[in-house]
């Protein structure tokens, strides 16, 4: 019934609908999804973080509400807010092996300290423990031995997860990069033109494209 309201618009409707199905069954997890998602439409964020807040508090393991809270704050771009979100749910779940590897990758991104590089580094370790064939912590896992400057290992883990999702296009990003560090420009030029072809957005595109774009003046020049 939310859903219907909030295809016909009448949103006020649609929360309220949301508020009954979960004060029936809080830990039902579908309406809290659609309510939070119905808040972050409206631009009521702070709303949509209050509800998943409310719920963790009845539940600090409720994995879900951890993953939702933390995909609100990656939304407004708030990203330490997200790491303080995913160190609590490993916090409380050990073995939460997707927020081992987010908050691994965001320390890798949005840090410039080493300390923090070798926290993401046994993160991620500890994520592809859990999941040695998913693409996405590979990948999470290779880029911070790029970052790192170990171009070897992250090389083969990149290309593993490449190998297993060849169009997307923060693997072929990812690629490009450790490509064009070894020197191997040809073939990074070819891994960045694809992720830009993709049309993906994702943090790092502009270095994709300004890196794409100085290889190919360097190539012309030859």
């Amino acid at each position: 019934m939310g859903r219907i309201y909030e295809a016909r618009g009448e949103d006020a409707a649609a929360e309220k609908v949301y508020n009954a199905a979960i004060a029936q069954n809080p830990e039902w997890q579908l309406p809290q999804s659609h309510l939070a998602r119905l808040y972050i439409s409206q631009g009521k964020t702070d709303q949509a973080i209050a509800t998943q807040e409310k719920t963790l508090a009845r539940n600090p393991q409720n994995a879900s509400a951890h993953l939702r809270l933390a995909s609100i704050y990656l939304a407004v771009k708030d990203y330490q807010n997200a790491q303080t979100v995913y160190t609590r749910a490993l916090e409380a779940m050990p073995n939460l092996w997707i927020a081992a590897n987010n908050l691994a990758f965001l320390m890798s991104e949005y840090s410039e300290s080493n300390d923090d590089l070798e926290k993401a580094l046994a993160l991620a370790k500890r994520a592809t423990s859990q999941r040695p064939n998913d693409p996405a912590v590979l990948d999470s896992l290779g880029w911070i031995y790029y970052k790192t400057g170990d171009l070897d290992k992250a090389y083969d883990l990149i290309e593993k997860a490449n190998a297993i999702a060849p169009d997307n296009g923060i693997l072929n990003y990812h690629m490009g990069m450790v490509l064009y560090k070894a020197g191997r420009v040809l073939e990074a030029a070819e891994k960045l033109e694809k992720c830009i072809a993709s049309e993906e957005a994702f943090h790092g595109r502009g270095e994709a494209e300004t890196t794409l774009a100085r290889l190919q003046e360097s190539l012309e020049k030859r």
